[in-house]
This record gives structure tokens, C-alpha cells and sequence, in this order.
């Protein structure tokens, strides 16, 4: 993380700012809020595998859960059905998936994954504006 003040995606920050205390400050909290971004994404992640491991706990293809069956249908997870037995290595996600799945697998409303997806697009707006 301490590479992240190098970042080319931060120097227009820098350079916007009007004297050299503002261009600190917008640095401080732009690696700053990049930590809290890669933190995030860490903890989904571990809760992710949580919920991937509660899966692989329940005997045999039968007892597959909605939330798994819906991202397999919408292309986001595979399920490898070489073996009869369900384990974590035949369970495989996208990789933008994961933060769009997180919600559904805790049950969360629908509202959850709209709000994550109205997320993404705001986040990759603001980065191609910069």
C-alpha cells in the first residue's frame, strides 16, 4: 500500500490543487481512502469464502442454495460436475463478481445489489473522468 502515492491516477489530484499543503492534504486522504478501499475489498472476499465454504458443508448437488443457482444462471459462477461430491475447488466465480454476489448470498433485498452495482458504475465514472 505504500506504493499507492506513486500512482499515476493520483498526480492530477495533486497537480489540481492550488498550493503545496492542499496537494498534501488531497494526497493524505486519496491514499487514504484507497486503503479503506483495498480493506474493503479484502473482508468481501473473506466473507465471500465464508458463504463458499457453508456451501461445500451441505451434502450433494441437491442443497445447492438459490443465490448460487441464480449466479450460475446469470453466467457470474460455475459449478464443475465432474464429481458427485460438491467441494470448494468445483465452485468458481467471475472475478467482478464477487462484490455484486456478496448481497445475494446474505440474503440481502435485490435493492442491496442494485445499490452495489450503482456503486461500481459511479466508481468507474469518476475514474475515467480523472
Amino acid at each position: 500500500m505504500a506504493g499507492v502515492a506513486a500512482a499515476p491516477w493520483l498526480l492530477p489530484r495533486v497537480a489540481t490543487a492550488p498550493g503545496v499543503y492542499e496537494a498534501r492534504k488531497s494526497l493524505g486522504w486519496a491514499t487514504f481512502l484507497f486503503g479503506l478501499i483495498m480493506l474493503t475489498v479484502s473482508a468481501v472476499a473473506v466473507f465471500m469464502r465464508d458463504a463458499v465454504l457453508d456451501v461445500v458443508n451441505v451434502d450433494g448437488f441437491a442443497q445447492v442454495p438459490d443465490w448460487l443457482s441464480q449466479l450460475v444462471a446469470l453466467g457470474r459462477a460455475e459449478i464443475e460436475t465432474r464429481s458427485t461430491r460438491l467441494s470448494a475447488t468445483s465452485i468458481s466465480f467471475q472475478r467482478d463478481a464477487i462484490l455484486f454476489a456478496l448481497p445475494m448470498t446474505l440474503g440481502m433485498p435485490a435493492v442491496m445489489v442494485q445499490m452495489a452495482l450503482a456503486g461500481a458504475v459511479a466508481a468507474a465514472l469518476a475514474g475515467a473522468s480523472a
